[in-house]
């Protein structure tokens, strides 16, 4: 197989004749000052409501995020996090009685106990109604 060189020439020369123009949608637009802008007017018949969020300085009392209630009831459809949040609960409840390594094993215990009567109830329940 023979190589085959090929030479290509460039022209650093900018081309002025063949230069086209942005699109329209791209160009800047001149700024115009709030004074010069058209103002729209509310609705006839009915006044502006003012609210908290549109005074400077007040903050607006709705929360945002999720609340305390919406993690609980989501939590609740959670089996794993529940178990974790039951065994979190026992090990804080023997934080004051914690001395030594051995007395692990009384939250760890409640915790078990805890987590059996949480998805233990619902089973049985299931079970006698069949």
């Amino acid at each position: 197989m023979a190589i085959k060189r090929l030479t290509i020439e460039l022209d650093d020369a900018p081309d002025r004749g063949g230069q086209t123009s942005p699109p329209e949608s791209l160009l800047a637009r001149p700024e115009q000052s709030l004074k010069e802008r058209e103002l729209t007017s509310p609705p006839t018949g009915s006044e502006p409501e003012e609210t908290d969020a549109s005074r400077p300085g007040i903050a607006s009392t709705r929360p945002t995020g999720r609340t305390f209630p919406d993690l609980i009831a989501e939590f609740v459809n959670e089996p794993r996090a529940i178990a974790t949040i039951l065994m979190f609960a026992s090990f804080l409840a023997f934080v004051v009685k914690t001395k030594e390594l051995s007395d692990l094993a009384n939250p760890l215990i409640v915790g078990i106990l805890l987590n059996i009567v949480w998805f233990g109830v619902p089973w049985v329940a299931r079970f006698r109604r069949k």
